[in-house]
């Protein structure tokens, strides 16, 4: 992801070290302006700019040069801001009042101890005049000198614990309409919020630990713009090359804590030895950085264009006549386009269908943790899906205003009568919640409970004028942009295939009426309740084309109200795979009902996919295709068969692949896998083969893909493939190859 402070540099200072700014409304502009205090010879400058660099004039100067701590806040409750300046030999504090083009200071308080304070301004009293926060190391204790317009006055509101080694920011954090205070232990990187009740500093539990510990600077700011203070963090040169230089923020949340997961929002370089102060320097709603390198003087303005546009739909399917509601986030257009996905040549587009107004927000964060309890947005706006919309998966496409960059809110419409086709396709959302990682974790990094209430890290299409990746894959080729190039093909073909969600087909099964049930590209995650209502259809005699890989494999369960799903048998932190999780280990193979089962998985830079070869050239599926046997087909688009693929040999049934097995200690035995064997009459159609030499699994020979066949005992049949990419090869081979006209063949079957 791009940063999202775009940096500008505003000029230098001379000289180029020893400098302290803080910014401020000094000049009454529209934008922050900058105080900078030199102890060279304790000049006090204002740095105003309207876009272009800073201009500097001296305002003041102060007695002695040295030692000064200055901060900058509205003391005489007037238009604009004025100048504290506290200094450590005698304890004494002045207020700066600002007299237009020059600060003219008196003494307004004396602390005692003289030295070894720390301040911070803000309203703590809520009467518009700017207070000081006091803490001393000694003894941890924390005050506010309470502004009585010509001076302060000192009141213990707090004590923290241990005395020394805290640093404090000011905020409203908790949404209470009062500044608060946000306390930082270096030592253990804990970060505590004291609340703000009128007359003390609440502290309850930590609300955030920073990893490491250590290095990190603190910056309080309106960041993300969502009506309350967020919390920046710098962290220097920490010997670590992947968070040396990152400048992240931690937006408030409502439960009163911090969430620091995801992109940091800066990397800067040099990475350490940045002074970092929020200020307005565009006149917008949200804070910048002002930074200030002391190696060469550069001051630069690290311009916010905002958090990112997203959003999420629950629920998740509607058919037409139903709402679905958009909960979404950021400065955006405020006009969603909804869109029909279907693929041009190797893209997939958006098909514009209407236009929905609303008015942008940004949403504040529920909890810390919203990759497991959700965000707890609002409603932005509803869609009522027309009678007229066809089956399929669609999208509000969002668009930010300061980036145009573009977010998808994916969903799907389901039918209100029955295709006159009888085809019903799987969409399954089970695998993208599995693999969304938005809220800073996914199933794949150890979260047991994953929630839908989030946006989705993926993209269904790429923007308007971006060129797909390079080869066939990029991380979300295996979950709704992949299944729509197999969705797009059956539309193209005239099938008019119905789409429900993996929910849906684990409420209500293929409802009467259906005869073929397409589950394709990634149907990783099943519920028990989803293989009861498989074997149910081809009990009653459906049939079922399995177009895709690693399939009917992990087991997983709703949570009450469906909005969630349990991974990993619930157990949390366990890592990306559980063995015992599996459908296999259960006693119900994959290959019991699809012929084949999982044996190899890649990762997701190999773009080696293959084409299968012909195995049962007399087959009523290659009827009149005119193949021969071991003849190649299904290589374009990169390959039929690659990423993870299943077979129907043996050996591969009684293991677990991928090296899901991880055994605590060498003499633990891997988990019980039951017996399995092939469904009766199965006919081996096509095999993939991979390079000599070239796996990714524990078995020494080159496994690709099978493609196999079989009639159920009840009068349906069940054909796989077996392989993931297989949808994109169908959708980019010509209509006359022999894969479009065998899919044609198998769809064609009673």
């Amino acid at each position: 992801m791009a940063d999202i402070f775009e940096w500008k540099q505003k000029g230098s200072v001379l000289p180029a070290a020893g400098w302290s700014f803080v910014t401020g409304n000094f000049t009454g502009n529209a934008i922050a302006d900058v105080a900078a205090y030199h102890p060279s010879d304790g000049s006090l400058w204002v740095g105003s700019t309207t876009g272009g660099d800073f201009l500097f004039t001296q305002w003041a100067t102060v007695d002695p040069k040295t030692g000064w701590t200055i901060l900058s806040g509205n003391f005489v409750g007037d238009a604009y801001d004025d100048l504290v300046a506290y200094h450590p030999s005698d304890g004494s504090i002045w207020v700066g009042t600002n007299m237009g083009s020059s600060f003219v200071f008196s003494q307004w308080a004396t602390v005692i101890p003289a030295s070894g304070w720390s301040f911070q301004a803000g309203d703590f009293t809520g009467d518009g005049r700017t207070d000081l926060m006091a803490y001393h190391p000694s003894d941890g204790s924390v005050w506010v000198g309470v502004n009585t317009g010509s001076s302060f006055v000192f009141i213990q509101w707090a004590t923290v614990d241990s005395a020394s080694g805290w640093t404090f920011q000011v905020g409203d954090f908790t949404r209470n309409g009062r500044v608060d205070i946000v306390a930082h232990y270096a030592r253990d990187g804990s970060v505590w919020v004291g609340r703000n009740t009128g007359s003390s500093f609440a502290f309850g539990a930590a609300a955030y630990t920073t990893p490491p510990a250590e290095g990190w600077t603190l910056i309080a700011g309106n960041f993300s713009e969502d009506g309350a203070t967020d919390l920046g963090a710098y962290l220097g040169d920490t010997g670590s090359s992947d968070t040396s230089g990152t400048f992240r923020v931690g937006r408030s949340t409502l439960a009163g804590d911090f969430f620091f997961a995801g992109e940091p929002w800066a990397t800067l370089s040099p990475s350490s030895g940045w002074i970092l102060v929020p200020g307005n320097f565009t006149a917008d709603n949200r804070d910048d950085l002002f930074a200030y390198h002391p190696s060469d003087g550069s001051i630069w303005i690290g311009e916010n264009r905002g958090t990112p546009a997203e959003g999420y739909a629950w629920p998740l399917s509607a058919a037409p006549g139903e709402v679905i509601q958009f909960y979404v986030s950021g400065p955006l257009v405020p006009v969603a386009d909804i869109v029909e996905h279907t693929v041009s040549g190797d893209s997939v587009i958006g098909d514009p269908k209407t236009s929905v107004p609303f008015t942008p927000t940004v949403q504040p964060l529920a909890t810390s943790t919203p990759w497991r309890d959700g965000v707890g947005w609002q409603p932005s706006f509803s869609l009522t899906i027309p009678a007229s919309w066809r089956s399929g998966v669609y999208s509000a496409r969002l668009r930010s205003v300061i980036t145009s960059e573009e977010a998808y809110v994916t969903f799907v419409v389901k039918p209100k009568t029955l295709s006159p086709s009888g085809v019903a396709v799987l969409a399954n959302v089970n695998t993208w919640l599995a693999y969304n990682s938005w809220g800073g974790k996914s199933k794949y990094d150890g979260a047991a409970l994953n929630s839908f209430l989030r946006p989705i890290l993926m993209r269904p299409a790429y923007p308007e004028g971006h060129p797909s990746p390079v080869g066939l894959w990029d991380p979300f080729d295996h979950l709704a942009r992949a299944e729509i190039f197999l969705l797009s093909w059956l539309q193209k073909e005239g099938y008019q295939p119905d789409v429900c969600s993996d929910i849906d087909f684990h409420n209500n099964g293929v409802p009467a009426g259906y005869h073929k049930l397409i589950v394709g590209t990634h149907p990783e995650y099943w519920t028990y309740g989803m293989r009861d209502q498989l074997d149910a259809f081809l009990g009653r005699g459906g049939s079922l084309l399995y177009l895709g890989g690693n399939g009917l494999f992990e087991t997983a369960a709703y949570i009450p109200g469906q909005t969630g799903m349990t991974f990993l048998e619930g157990v949390e932190d366990s890592g990306g795979y559980r063995a015992y999780a599996t459908f296999r280990v259960k006693g119900r193979h994959e290959r019991q009902v699809l012929g084949v089962a999982t044996t190899r998985c890649l990762a997701y830079d190999d773009n080696l996919g293959r084409g299968f070869r012909v195995k049962a050239p007399d087959h009523a599926v290659f009827l009149g295709l005119g193949v021969v046997l071991n003849q190649t087909f299904a290589k374009a688009g990169g390959g039929a068969s690659g990423h993870e693929v299943d077979t129907m040999r043996s050996k591969y049934a009684k293991s677990l692949p991928c090296q899901l097995w991880q055994p605590n200690s060498p003499s633990e035995p891997p988990p019980e896998i039951p017996s399995s064997g092939l469904p009766h009459g199965i006919v081996l159609l096509a095999r993939a083969y991979n390079p000599p030499g070239y796996e990714h699994n524990v078995f020494a020979e080159t496994v690709g893909a099978d493609m196999t066949f079989y009639r159920h005992p009840r009068g349906g049949f069940v054909f796989s493939t077996g392989s993931i990419p297989f949808g994109h090869s169908l959708s980019q081979d010509a209509p006359d190859a022999v894969l479009p006209r065998l899919m044609r063949n198998v769809l064609n079957m009673n």
